[in-house]
């Protein structure tokens, strides 16, 4: 977080106007300018004036096309002759406004000119620094955004193939659920489409989207099943990444075995409590599953949920996966605001 003052100082447009301001001031206060026959507020004047002319011809001109490019011989050659011309300067060109300006020519400014000259070459590094930066910042951003959108743009071809078959055998059989089972896939896919490339949506939209799903699940079957979804705290001020959390829950569905056994099970809980996000999925396993390298574990679903956990909520989540003898286990933490 930076600091009020520093983004008042490094602002270009105010600082043009602050920083000969403040060493006119500077330089009337010193007791060499109060010292001097023409007066402190002349002294101030004059030396304020060429210490700004010096200040942007280095950081404008000389640091960006010699120093940064590594010509240092030709830089200092030309900091040298621009001193030079800079002290014949304070010497006459007061003289033609102020003929009876009486002067001592001697070198003292020349040191406020030479450190006006490492002064700006700083400002001009930080400068470059900050711009630097800004881009690399702003890069990062773009490649984070792209793969999170990447990320959810693959809905699971394994589901649709399924849904669009399901819902093809229910034509052919003139059965009642295939007009509802378009619908709701319709209204996913949609979903899908337009709130799914959001950096957040309201959490009760994504609640929706959750039981649209289920409801597609729960009509390719006209048999009760022990699915339970349980919510709670939810509400219309809280948001949360789109698309975060279905994953699971389709990886609930493909390995509970609901719709094949009778004994097999799944629960469902999202309970929301001071914008803590408690969501967790358990379900039966399919006994030929457990221990399997490529079971439970490795779906590319579960690879993408939590990358893009990370790239939604960094440091802002905790994600526990547990695969037991008869059931498997997701436990997941958010907090919901702290999305980037």
């Amino acid at each position: 977080m930076e600091l009020p003052l520093f983004k008042i100082l490094y602002n270009k447009k105010s600082i043009k106007f602050i920083y000969p301001l403040i060493l006119f001031l500077f330089f009337y206060t010193i007791d060499e300018g109060a010292t001097k026959p023409e007066g402190a507020f002349l002294f101030a004047l004059k030396v304020s004036v060429f210490t700004t002319i010096i200040t942007l011809i280095n950081y404008k001109i000389l640091s960006p096309f010699l120093l940064l490019k590594n010509r240092i011989v030709v830089y200092l050659s030309s900091v040298v002759c621009m001193l030079v011309v800079i002290h014949i300067l304070e010497i006459y060109l007061p003289q033609l406004f102020f003929p009876l300006w009486i002067y001592d020519t001697d070198l003292t400014t020349m040191v406020w000119y030479v450190i006006a000259v490492v002064i700006s070459v700083q400002y001009k590094t930080i400068d470059l620094w900050c711009n630097d930066s800004m881009e690399s910042t702003n890069d990062k951003q773009a490649r984070l955004k792209m793969e999170l959108d990447f990320l959810k743009s693959q809905f699971n071809p394994h589901f649709l193939f399924n849904a669009l078959n399901n819902i093809y055998s229910l034509v052919n059989k003139n059965d009642y659920r295939a007009a509802p089972m378009l619908i709701t896939l319709s209204n996913l896919l949609r979903y899908s489409l337009y709130e799914g490339g959001q950096p957040h949506v309201r959490l009760v939209k994504e609640v929706d989207y959750i039981e649209s799903f289920i409801q597609l699940q729960m009509l390719r079957d006209i048999k009760s099943h022990n699915i339970d979804f349980y919510i709670e705290g939810v509400n219309n001020r809280q948001n949360i990444a789109p698309l975060i959390l279905i994953n699971y829950i389709e990886n609930a569905f493909k390995h509970s075995n609901v719709f094949l056994d009778e004994t097999a099970w799944m629960k469902i809980e999202m309970i929301v409590e001071d914008d803590i996000l408690n969501f967790s999925v358990i379900n039966s396993c399919i006994p030929q599953e457990q221990g399997s390298k490529n079971g439970l574990y490795g779906g590319i679903g579960l690879e993408n949920a939590e990358k893009q956990l990370n790239l939604s909520y960094p440091d802002a989540f905790d994600l526990e996966i547990s695969n037991k003898m008869s059931s498997f286990e997701v436990s997941l933490k958010i907090e919901l605001n702290k999305h980037i």
